[in-house]
């Protein structure tokens, strides 16, 4: 995502600060709906990467947990993973926690990926592209 690595100071203006929330807001509600889960969940992902910190720390995880329910999917594994990766892409380089808070959230999500049970990494579906 090619915005979320030149913004900075530009998501601070009030009125895109609360543009981001309208449409945040938006695309969770149309998340909801099986139907819209292609168009939403990459419209909500994208607008968390471009939100303030605050924003996206506040609300990362249950994206990303709504988007680990849809992997479950065949037809929304690929953009549940786009939205996966973008949002983690954001939270390692562009939002950065402490250093124990960041290895114990990516040691839980490798677990989901690749599961200590299985030989191959899951979902096994999705391209390799796709984490590239």
């Amino acid at each position: 995502m090619p915005i979320a690595a030149v913004v900075d100071v530009e998501v601070n203006l009030p009125e895109l600060v609360q543009a981001i929330d309208i449409i945040y807001a938006k695309a969770m509600k149309m998340a909801a709906k099986v139907r819209h889960v292609t168009v939403a969940f990459p419209l909500a992902a994208a607008t968390l990467c471009i939100s303030r910190r605050e924003a996206f720390h506040q609300r990362w995880l249950s994206l990303l947990e709504h988007c680990i329910q849809r992997l479950k999917d065949k037809q929304f594994r690929r953009v549940s993973m786009d939205a996966i990766l973008r949002m983690l892409w954001v939270y390692l380089f562009r939002y950065p926690e402490s250093n124990s808070i960041v290895i114990r959230r990516i040691d839980s999500l490798s677990r989901i990926f690749f599961p200590a049970t299985k030989l191959h990494a899951w979902p096994k579906t999705v391209p390799p592209e796709a984490f590239v």
